[in-house]
């Protein structure tokens, strides 16, 4: 029933509060959860992405690096999705969670984080170029 709720975007008003009775369920649950991840874990990227709350993105962000410490190496089938999400909200006001994001990845997920390293350095670089821009 949570995850019909999490799949229509009329419900949306609703999803934060599905997200956490969710997370609620799977950290009881611990590594027993991971059966259900593949009815959760998409429809969680797909909401960040396409949601217009940016506290419902912000939470959900916050969510998917709670789950990445619970399910930690089981995430390994949605660690390209993910990482799409993040590059995304990396020039958002949503940056510090990304981060936070990042680093549950990477002691998550090690052996399939080191293949985004590359791309995350890039993302920094850009990161700290711009605000040495501002700067000046």
């Amino acid at each position: 029933a949570l995850t019909r709720i999490l799949k229509d975007p009329s419900l949306a008003v609703h999803h934060g509060m599905v997200m956490q009775a969710i997370m609620f369920i799977f950290n009881a649950l611990g590594l027993r959860c991971v059966p259900f991840l593949k009815r959760i874990v998409p429809h969680i990227l797909h909401t960040v992405r396409t949601c217009g709350q940016q506290s419902l993105r912000e939470a959900l962000l916050q969510q998917v690096a709670s789950l990445s410490g619970i399910v930690r190496d089981h995430l390994r089938p949605y660690v390209p999705a993910i990482f799409e999400v993040v590059e995304e909200f990396w020039t958002t006001r949503h940056l510090a969670t990304v981060l936070v994001l990042v680093e549950k990845m990477a002691t998550g997920v090690p052996d399939d984080f080191r293949r985004y390293v590359p791309r995350l350095v890039r993302q920094m670089l850009s990161s700290i170029e711009k605000k040495i821009e501002d700067i000046h």
